[in-house]
C-alpha cells in the first residue's frame, strides 16, 4: 500500500475554505466556476496542491476574497513548502518589519504634507 506523507498547513485552503463555508460553495460548484475537475478541486480545498496564477484569481472571484489576500497565502504556501518554516517565519519578521517602515514613512509624508 502507498503511503502518502502528511499534509502540510496551507494558507490558501485555509482562506479557501472559509470563504466556501461563508456562501456555502460545495467542492462540486467550486469545480464548476473555476472550471477545474472536483479532484483538482478538493486536493486544492486540502492544501494537497498550489494553484497557479490564474487559479488564484479566479478563486478570489468565486470566493469573494481580496486578490492580495490569496496572493500572498500562495505566496506563504510556496515559501513554506520550498524552504520550511524557519524560512517562512523568517521571511515573515521581515515582511512585517519593512511594513512597519513602509507605515512609518507614509505617515512622516502625510503628517508634514500641510506644513509648508
Amino acid at each position: 500500500m502507498k503511503k502518502t506523507p502528511a499534509t502540510q498547513h496551507s494558507y490558501f485552503a485555509e482562506i479557501l475554505n472559509a470563504g466556501m463555508q461563508q456562501l456555502d460553495i460545495t467542492i462540486r460548484e467550486l469545480s464548476k466556476q473555476l472550471r477545474i475537475s472536483c479532484e483538482h478541486a478538493r486536493r486544492l480545498q486540502a492544501g494537497e496542491v498550489l494553484p497557479s496564477r490564474l487559479l488564484v484569481e479566479k478563486s478570489a472571484k468565486v470566493v469573494g476574497i481580496p486578490l492580495e489576500q490569496l496572493q500572498l497565502a500562495v505566496e506563504r504556501d510556496r515559501i513554506l513548502k520550498k524552504y520550511g518554516k524557519h524560512a517562512l517565519d523568517k521571511a515573515t519578521i521581515t515582511t512585517s518589519r519593512i511594513l512597519c517602515a513602509l507605515v512609518r514613512l507614509h505617515h512622516r509624508g502625510t503628517s508634514s504634507a500641510g506644513h509648508f
